[in-house]
């Protein structure tokens, strides 16, 4: 089984160096090597995860597991509110009632983050979207300035985290800092986990950092997204 993926993605792999322009540039070939090293790591974790073709399916996914833990949602990178906002659809389907926080500068991101293009974008000039739903709570801020006061001022228990924020440093801040609050069962979905030039410095990283292959499982791929679960928490 093993083999024949791979042998299907060395296939696409080639497809797609071939209907390159006829000239790639360097970008060209760094964007495709980190598909092929991303293609590594998921084909390296398939045993007990599942793959999905787009962001909304493993959302899903993700909604589904969480709904029968108890706990909170957290969002932090919301920009317009679409994610969290199908996050509390998807709870409201399955009847199950949660808290959902959103915590994002909604000033778009810096240039920090290695990925093609990005500069500019996400940027709502630091307005929160008007979500209209009273189970989302949005807090604007950096996550390094709200978090820890947020956390200080309320009893948290999360069942599932999405991370949207991109970046090595806040992300590695956030999961440094809510590892007590997660439990066996939990659920970490990170947007940006693989498949862009640089992924191994950004969410992953901080992921790889924080939790040892021990305390956790690798549940979901999507093309960018990896759902994870906690097995086991060292405090």
């Amino acid at each position: 089984m093993i083999s024949r993926i791979n042998s299907r993605i060395e296939i696409k792999f080639r497809k797609m160096v071939k209907s390159a322009i006829a000239e790639p540039t360097s970008i060209d070939l760094v964007t495709l090597s980190s598909k092929k090293q991303s293609a590594d790591l998921i084909e390296a974790n398939l045993k007990g995860s599942v793959l999905f073709s787009n962001r909304v399916r493993i959302q899903e996914y993700a909604a589904r597991l969480s709904a029968n833990h108890a706990g909170d949602f957290l969002e932090m990178g919301v920009y317009k509110g679409t994610s969290i906002s199908r996050f509390s659809g998807l709870y409201k389907r399955y009847g199950v009632k949660k808290r959902l926080i959103g915590i994002d500068t909604f000033k778009g991101l810096d240039d920090a983050w290695s990925n093609v293009d990005h500069l500019d974008a996400f940027d709502l000039k630091g307005n929160p979207p008007k979500l209209g739903d009273p189970q989302i709570t949005l807090l604007a801020g950096s996550v390094i300035d709200v978090l820890p006061g947020w956390l200080k001022e309320n009893e948290v228990e999360l069942s599932l985290i999405h991370f949207d924020m991109d970046l090595y440093e806040p992300t590695k801040f956030a999961l440094e800092l809510l590892k007590h609050k997660l439990k066996p069962g939990s659920l970490v979905l990170f947007d940006n986990l693989h498949s862009y030039p640089g992924w191994q410095y950004g969410e992953y990283r901080a992921l790889t950092e924080v939790f040892s292959d021990h305390e956790f499982v690798y549940r979901a791929f999507g093309p960018y997204q990896c759902l994870v679960q906690l097995s086991h928490v060292n405090e």
